[in-house]
Order: structure tokens, then C-alpha cells, then sequence
């Protein structure tokens, strides 16, 4: 039959598209209308609105026309809310059965066979909708097993029996067992309703964020019983491997033939004939083709015929659902492009980052923003000491602070994950712990920090204190008060599979930002297009070199002040030799100093007493000192260009450690290396262009002094406004434009990347923000800077190069706005390469489409 609709509120057999659809008759309606619509058979269905459903427990009344189309049939009732994944209710079944059905049923399947249906029925509706157990009752009980009796018995005697047990449920319930098929359905429809509005199952939607007074749909299907010698059987087939998530059919039978029994798993033989399991499987292909998802399909069959009563979606964990992508595209069930779509980028984290085990479901005690993924479990250290006194009797430990600064670098390195009371996605610990590779948890709201006492108390009266056990999960942002079996990180040939397809399609260059060697290593493991940010500043955070770095900044005779970079020119070659040696050919983008000054200064007691005594001062000479160098908003005063232009002899040792070390690579390695320069914070082209004459008159003294004949890029990192809006100046004095996001972010809000996460959680749920503007391109405000900054770059420098380095570089929804605007790479933490590669691969693929 097609679909006639008759009113809005119920539709048969079919449902229109619509964009309100599934609002109107919920997902599983969709599902089965769907279904019939690619031509697969389903039993006569009626679909009922939310709406209907209301107005049917409010007023007790079944419109005439539905009871019509269901006349002389048994039907299941089934809910179909509109978000999958509520659960609560399951089917109502044999709807419509009374004495007068019974004996149709018994001449078609015989006695024993519509007993049986009979009773399931008398339980099933007691239970469901009355909430009465028929075993709790004595007679009750005795009247049933005595129904289990041969089947002359049966005859003689049964109808009797079963007229007492309505009579004995109406005792029980207070009012008469309905009669017909009306007045069953209302009292089912009427049980539905109550628990859909019961004040759990409203906190459930409220928590899902769904509306919590949103409606219940509901669809009514002809059931079907087979004959005496042929009774129909039912089955549930699922599309996949339970255990690896991987294509497959596995196949489950009702153990009684009754659809509302325990089905077990039987093999294909027990299935039946191999006519008769080709015919499933190719119906289960062909659902596959057309859902491209996990499925568990429920079905009839009666006689040769296959019913389709039910088509459910499976939400597999992450790895068994890439899992059964993968083997769905090489089984040529889904198209590569398809497959590719399917799958969440940040799903990916899974094979990258050990996991919270899915065995267990641990409650969380505190939730703050998970800034780094990865889950770890070790004791709370709230020190560098107690970390290093941790690690050297090889405990793990977890980095407890209330914001880190570079002194810290050490100690989240020793540790196996980080989480501070205050920050957001882009403070000091989220950057520093997404390239290490490390989880992070950062802004964790409603505690209390008493750093001095080494405890935060909590709103529940609990305390952390230093050496307990805690587990962060970096990915959700949850924090355990106990070690939490964890599941560790495994790189398999799906994972790698899946990557050689998305860089098919990859056609943006996904760089990464990598300050270490070590970073390196990981940046090129994941096959990264280059450096496309080394953060200079986090070469000189280890122990052995902070106090060179120290002196430096303090000193006030600009002698000493040369003697002691004089120092750091080798340090700094060392660092860049190993990092091109690693990179080989590939490119690196070095960023030049960056951070405020007072980011390397002494700030505890300790500290200030070890900075003095190495510079032969008093402590209170070296406080005076730092006092003077203080400024009210560092991020904004002397940093990034600013330094390069009152400290120049800073910026001339950097770049003649770059310019010495790509000599001596290409001398004793045989490796070409073509750095690319970059200085950061610009405001005007004329600070390009102080800087360029100072970098190009170290480059002409050394290559004119080397017989390498050595090149380099210099470009610029606009993080500023107004660099972006001069673009077209700026372009014109350097080779490339590497935007920094997190900064041109902060300064276009006018909006602490530190302190955000105090009202973030407010601005997203009232919807004054669409998504945290540190996570996601602000398209509107920051990408309409990047835009206008693109088109005026390359309205007067035709060969500009355009990139991404700040941490949206790692962020599906921001590397496609980034493509769109023609940017040739994006740069982002190693450990992000593998989602950026599938992101990138994504946004070429819908675009295509």
C-alpha cells in the first residue's frame, strides 16, 4: 500500500520525506518507513505522532480510521522516540488478542502454538502495562501451570482458565481487563506515556540535551504466526563481529518462536538452507548499502517470505566501529569516499592514547576541559620535587598545579599526565601537554586550591591531597579519585589502511609543531608534510640552560649581556642540527623568541635565592631586578617582535644558529636544508623589515663565509589584528604568512585565552557562542580576518605562502575553513597529525560532493 496521508498526525506504511520527520514519528519509525521504501518487505504498518500519542492518553480515544486498517489483526505497538538512543520501552505484542482472535489463531497455528501466544500475552500486558508479575500471585500461578497440560485438556478447559486469570489481573488492578483491540491499545499508549514523562526518563532527556518535554511517537505493526505445520521464526542478524567490530553476519534465533523471547546465537547451518541464509545475507547487504552503519535487523519469516519488523543503528565503541568501516569498504560494501565520511576524526585518539577501559564505567568525581587526550592513572604530585622524587622510585606520578609556566616543563614531561585548576585550550599546560603527547585536564571548576597545604577540596566535601591515587582522562575531561584500569594505545593495519585512503584525498600539507627532537620523531612516525612551528622559547626551559637565559634577561651591562649569549649560540646550534638532521629535506618553520620575559623569571624564594647566588647579587638586588622588568599585561608588552627590536643581539644569535647548524648539516650529512624563519607578533611591515635587514646581514657574513650555498623563507606570524588587515604590506617584505590562531583569537575577543574557560561553559550553553572560539575558528569574526588578510597578501605578492600554526590547526570543523580559504598547510601538535590527515581528507571529499 503507499503512503496516504490522511492527517499529519499518522501516516500508513510510509512516511514522506520531511524535514521534520523524525521529529514527528521518531528514528525508528524513519528506519522501517525507510526500509519499505527501498522495496524490502515489512508488515502492514501504522505510524503515530508524538502528537497523536498525547492527545490519545489525554482524551482515550483511537481514531476510527486506524482501527479500520487494523481490523481482525494482532499488532505490535512500538515506541519510536525521536533520539535513538533512548531505550526504556521495548515492544507491546499481540495487541488486539481476545477469545474471538484466540480461536482464529488456534485453527491457524494450532493449540498448543496460540496457548502459548495466548499466555505471553497475559504476562506481557500484565507486567508492562500493569506492572503485575502473574508468578507473584498463588492462584495466578497455579492457573498457569496448569495451562502447560496436553492439548485435549487444553481444549476442554483453557478458555475457563484464561477467563479466571483476567479476572483475578482485574482484582488485582481495580478495573476490567480490556476487551478489544480500543481499549487495549489506549491502556498500552496510556503505560508508554507515564514512563515517557516520569520525571527519570525527563532528566535522562535533559542530560542527553534533548527538550525534556519532548514527545513520544509510536508504530503499530500487523503481526504475522505462520501455520500449524509452518510457524513463523524470528530472527535478529547482526552486520558485524561483536567482539571486533569487523563486517560480518551473526546470526540469532528465537529459542520458542515467540518475538519477545531470549534468542540465541546459532551458526549458519542452524540458520536452515543455504537458499534460505544467501537470502539474509544479501538482505543484509543490501540494508548495509543503504544505511552504511552497524546494524541489528529483526525479522520473520513465514513460509518463504522475509519480514522486516525491525532496523536498529548500533553505536559500536570508537576502534570496532573504524574497524567495521574499513572492512566495509574492502569488502566493497560501502565506497572509499563514503567510509572516509563516516568516520569521526577525533575517534582516532583511540589508537593514539591510552583510554579509559570500556569494560568498566567508573563514576568521575570532578569534570574540567580536556585540553590534551589520553588517560593516565598515577599519584597527585603538586611539585617538580615530589614529581622528581616520583620518578626516581619510578612512580607515576600526575602533575597537579594551578597554571604551569615554563619552570614546569620539567616536571609535566616526568609526568604521566597534567591537570591545572585554572586555563583553557590554548593556556600554557594544554599547548605544552598536546605536543608532548600527554594528557591534560585544565579549568576544573568549583574546587578549592591550597597549594601551600597540597590539598583541593571539592564541593562534595572530599579532598585530593598530595600522593593520592587519581586517573585524568584527557579526551572527556573526567578526574577519578583512583586508579582506573586503563586500555593502552595500539597502532593496527586498519588505522594505517585508513590513512593511506584519507591521504588520497589529502590535498592540503599537514605540518606539525614540534620543539624537540623527540617531538619530531613522533611528527614524522604519523608521515607530517614538515615543522610548521618550533617554538624556540622551549629550548631554553631545561634546568641546565634557564639560569644562561636568566642572566641574560637580568643583567643590566649589555657586555655581560653579550658574553652570556655568546653562550647560548651552541646550545642553540645542537638544537638545530638535531632537529634538521631529523627532518632531513623536509621544511622547518622556526619561530624566533616569542613569550613575555617574565615566563623565564625566577618566582619562588628558592628560585630567586639560586638566580642570586649564580650571579653574585643579593636577593634582594635580583627582586628590585625582576620588579623593574614587570609589566601590568605581559602578554601584550615586551614579547614576540618587540623583543627582537630592543634585545636585537637575542634575534641575530638565533638566526646565526640556524644559518651554522643548516651549514654543518649540509657538510657532514649531505642534507639540504632551506630553513624558514619566522617572527613572531607583528604589528607593521616596518618591524619585518628591521628584522629582515638584521637576519640578511647575518645571512650574507656566513654565506659568504661557507661555501654552501645556503637559502632561506622568512615570513611572519600574524597574530594581531592589525597584521592581518596590513597583510598586504606585510606580504610584500617576506615569503609567508603563518597565522597564530590563538593569539589572533584572544586579541580580536578581547578575551583572556587563559581565563575563558570562568564563563565559557555559560556562554555555550545560553548560545552566545556556537563553539569555544579557542577549539573552533570563529568563521564569522577570526576567519573574516583570515580572509581579508589571504586576499590582500595575495593581491600584492602573487607568490605568498599561507599556513595555520595555532592549535586549530588540529580541529576538523577549522582545518575545512582553512582549506576553504586557500591556506597551503596547517600546523598542528604531533599527536593530531593522524586526525588532521583524515580531516583535510573530509573537507576535499564534501566539497567534491
Amino acid at each position: 500500500m503507499k503512503a496516504v496521508k490522511l492527517t499529519s498526525k499518522y501516516l500508513f506504511n510510509e512516511i514522506p520525506d520531511d524535514e521534520e520527520k523524525i521529529d514527528k514519528f521518531g528514528h525508528k519509525a524513519c528506519k522501517i518507513s525507510l526500509a519499505k521504501k527501498w522495496q524490502f518487505v515489512v508488515p502492514e504498518t501504522v505510524f503515530l505522532s508524538g502528537g497523536l500519542v498525547k492527545e490519545i492518553f489525554e482524551k482515550k480515544n483511537i481514531p476510527s480510521e486506524i482501527l479500520s486498517h487494523l481490523k481482525n489483526k494482532l499488532i505490535a505497538v512500538r515506541p519510536s522516540p525521536v533520539a535513538d538512543q533512548f531505550k526504556k520501552n521495548g515492544s507491546f505484542l499481540y495487541i488486539g488478542l481476545d477469545d474471538q482472535s484466540f480461536d482464529t489463531l488456534k485453527h491457524s497455528v494450532g493449540v498448543k502454538s496460540a496457548l502459548k501466544i495466548y499466555l505471553s500475552f497475559l504476562r506481557m500486558f500484565a507486567l508492562t502495562v500493569y506492572n503485575l508479575d502473574l508468578e507473584n500471585c498463588d492462584e495466578l500461578k497455579e492457573l498457569l501451570e496448569s495451562l502447560k497440560t496436553s492439548e485435549q485438556v487444553f481444549v476442554e478447559s483453557s478458555l475457563c482458565k484464561i477467563s479466571r486469570i483476567k479476572q483475578l489481573i482485574s482484582l488485582e488492578t481495580g478495573s476490567d481487563f480490556p476487551k478489544n483491540t480500543s481499549e487495549q491499545l489506549i491502556e498500552v499508549i496510556n503505560s508508554i506515556y507515564k514512563k515517557w514523562i516520569s520525571p527519570t526518563q525527563r532528566i535522562l532527556r535533559d542530560v542527553s540535551g534533548r527538550k525534556s518535554d519532548e514527545l513520544i511517537p509510536v508504530f503499530l505493526q500487523e503481526m504475522h504466526f505462520g501455520l500449524k505445520n509452518k510457524p513463523v521464526e524470528y530472527f535478529k542478524v547482526k552486520n558485524f563481529d561483536e567482539r571486533t567490530g569487523k563486517l560480518g553476519f551473526q546470526y540469532f534465533r528465537s529459542h520458542n518462536r515467540i518475538e519477545k523471547s531470549f534468542f540465541d546465537l546459532v551458526s549458519e547451518e542452524e540458520v536452515g538452507s543455504a537458499p534460505k541464509v544467501n537470502k539474509l545475507q544479501n538482505l543484509i547487504e543490501s540494508l548495509t548499502k543503504k544505511v552504511k552503519s552497524p546494524l541489528e535487523v529483526s525479522f520473520l519469516v513465514e513460509e518463504d517470505t522475509l519480514l522486516l519488523i525491525g532496523l536498529k543503528e548500533i553505536a559500536l565503541p570508537q576502534k570496532a566501529f573504524i574497524e567495521f568501516v574499513v572492512s566495509s569498504v574492502q569488502e566493497k560494501i560501502i565506497e572509499k569516499e563514503e567510509g572516509l565520511l563516516l568516520i569521526n576524526p577525533e575517534y582516532l585518539d583511540i589508537f593514539l592514547h591510552p583510554s579509559v577501559s570500556e569494560e568498566i564505567k567508573p563514576r568521575a568525581a570532578l569534570l574540567g576541559v580536556p585540553a590534551s587526550p589520553g588517560a593516565a592513572s598515577g599519584k597527585v604530585a603538586m611539585s617538580t620535587n615530589k614529581v622528581i622524587e616520583y620518578n626516581s622510585t619510578e612512580t607515576d606520578a600526575i602533575l597537579i598545579k594551578s597554571e604551569t609556566i615554563s619552570d614546569d616543563i620539567n616536571a609535566m614531561s616526568l609526568s604521566q599526565g597534567v591537570l591545572t585548576v585554572k586555563g583553557g585550550m590554548t593556556s600554557h599546560a594544554a599547548v605544552i601537554a598536546r605536543g608532548m603527547g600527554i594528557p591534560c585536564i585544565v579549568g576544573v571548576r568549583n574546587v578549592v586550591f591550597k597549594e601551600h597545604e597540597k590539598i583541593i577540596m571539592l564541593e562534595d566535601g572530599n579532598i585530593i591531597s598530595e600522593g593520592d591515587d587519581v586517573t585524568i582522562d584527557g579526551s572527556t575531561g573526567a578526574i577519578y579519585l583512583e586508579k582506573v584500569k586503563l586500555r593502552p594505545p595500539e597502532i593496527t593495519g586498519t588505522f594505517n589502511t585508513l590513512l593511506k585512503w584519507a591521504d588520497e584525498f589529502c590535498d592540503i600539507q599537514i605540518r606539525a609543531n614540534a620543539d624537540t627532537v623527540e617531538e619530531a620523531k613522533v611528527a614524522l612516525f604519523y608521515e607530517v608534510d614538515g615543522i610548521g612551528l618550533c617554538r624556540t622559547e622551549h629550548m631554553f626551559t631545561d634546568s641546565n640552560r634557564i639560569n644562561l637565559v636568566r642572566q641574560m634577561i637580568l643583567t643590566t651591562s649589555n657586555e655581560e649581556r653579550g658574553s652570556i649569549i655568546e653562550k647560548l649560540l651552541p646550545i642553540q646550534k645542537e638544537d638545530f642540527i638535531e632537529l634538521f638532521k631529523e627532518m632531513s629535506n623536509l621544511p622547518v618553520t622556526i619561530r624566533l623568541l616569542d613569550p613575555p620575559l617574565h615566563e623565564f623569571l625566577p618566582n619562588s624564594q628558592q628560585e630567586i635565592q639560586k638566580t642570586a647566588k649564580i650571579m653574585a647579587v643579593t636577593q634582594q638586588q635580583l627582586s628590585d631586578r625582576i620588579k623593574d622588568l614587570s609589566e601590568f599585561n605581559p602578554m601584550l608588552g615586551t614579547r614576540g617582535v618587540r623583543l627582537g627590536v630592543m634585545v636585537p643581539e637575542i634575534y641575530d644569535m638565533q638566526v646565526q644558529a640556524i644559518f651554522l647548524a643548516a651549514i654543518e648539516v649540509f657538510k657532514k650529512y649531505q642534507i639540504v636544508v632551506n630553513p624558514e624563519i619566522m617572527i613572531p607578533l607583528i604589528s607593521a611591515n616596518k618591524e619585518v623589515e628591521l628584522v629582515r635587514d638584521s637576519i640578511e646581514k647575518v645571512f650574507l657574513q656566513l654565506n659568504e663565509d661557507s661555501s654552501v650555498d645556503l637559502k632561506y623563507k622568512l615570513g611572519v606570524m600574524v597574530e594581531t589584528p592589525r597584521a592581518a588587515l596590513r597583510a598586504g604590506d606585510i606580504a610584500q617584505s617576506c615569503d609567508f604568512l603563518s597565522f597564530g590562531t590563538n593569539d589572533l583569537t584572544q586579541m580580536t575577543y578581547g578575551l583572556s585565552r587563559d581565563d575563558s574557560n570562568r564563563f565559557m561553559r555559560e556562554y555555550l550553553e545560553k548560545e552566545l557562542f556556537s563553539s569555544d572560539p579557542f577549539k573552533t575558528i570563529d568563521v564569522e569574526g577570526v576567519g573574516e580576518l583570515l580572509k581579508i588578510a589571504v586576499q590582500r597578501a595575495r593581491n600584492t605578492n602573487s607568490k605568498i605562502v599561507t599556513g595555520l600554526c595555532g592549535e586549530h590547526g588540529g580541529d576538523p570543523s577549522s582545518i575545512s575553513f582553512c582549506r576553504s580559504v586557500g591556506f597551503e598547510y596547517i600546523s598542528c601538535s604531533p599527536y593530531r597529525v593522524p586526525i588532521a590527515r583524515l580531516a583535510a581528507a573530509q573537507s576535499r571529499i564534501r566539497n567534491a560532493n
